[in-house]
């Protein structure tokens, strides 16, 4: 049930548990992309915490049959997770949903992913900083990807962001992917974590970055 989908969502206080938890040490994000992004959109914006609102869908998608007992799935080795999930737990059912956390090692965590035996799974997930459209193909695939989720205008976009120059039109495509997840798809996208860097004081130019430390390898000198 999409209200249920989006009540999860809304209910969610990602920036209480990133700013306790991860301290600050990147951002939290809905879709795909992070605001580094040269085809991310500020018109997207992040989905603010909600509970009222949540409730409210829960009420409503429970009075048409929905279900709202759920179990989730965490690996047993993201301890950050683990603490996460079991905070919104508690949020959770101030709103009317029931969930049972189970952890499990990651090979279980993928055998279950695979199985589509899940109601609703947590993973650290890596793709490409700049276009991320090999995972996100995948990911919105439809049948057999792990959200189970397709749509024409998503199909269209990520195949038109594929043929286009411009950064900007590029973006616009996937403001219309990242949409669908803040709206319709069954994938929420929790935070995106810095990576740490690390100069050397002898180093002249070399600045840590999202898109790799050597990006301008050319112009580092050693004093």
């Amino acid at each position: 049930d999409a209200r249920i989908r989006r009540a999860l969502l809304l209910g969610m206080d990602r920036q209480t548990v990133f700013d306790g938890l991860l301290f600050g040490n990147g951002e939290v994000v809905d879709g795909f992309l992070v605001s580094a992004s040269p085809y991310y959109s500020e018109a997207l914006g992040v989905t603010a915490y909600d509970p009222a609102a949540a409730k409210a869908l829960v009420d409503e998608a429970k009075a048409d049959g929905a279900k709202t007992d759920y179990t989730w799935y965490v690996n047993s080795s993201e301890s950050a997770w683990i603490s996460a999930v079991e905070y919104f737990k508690a949020g959770y059912e101030e709103i009317g949903l029931n969930i049972d956390i189970r952890t499990v090692v990651f090979d279980s965590l993928m055998e279950v992913a695979g199985n589509l035996e899940h109601d609703i799974m947590s993973v650290e997930y890596s793709y490409a900083p700049v276009d991320p459209y090999t995972d996100v193909v995948w990911l919105l695939g439809g049948e057999g990807s792990w959200t189970g989720f397709a749509s024409d205008a998503t199909d269209e976009a990520l195949a038109l962001s594929q043929t286009l120059d411009d950064a900007a039109d590029i973006a616009q495509q996937y403001l219309i992917v990242d949409q669908a997840m803040q709206q319709e798809a069954p994938m929420i996208s929790g935070w995106v974590i810095a990576k740490l860097g690390a100069v050397s004081d002898r180093l002249i130019n070399a600045v840590p970055d999202i898109f790799g430390t050597f990006v301008n390898v050319q112009d580092w000198d050693i004093q």
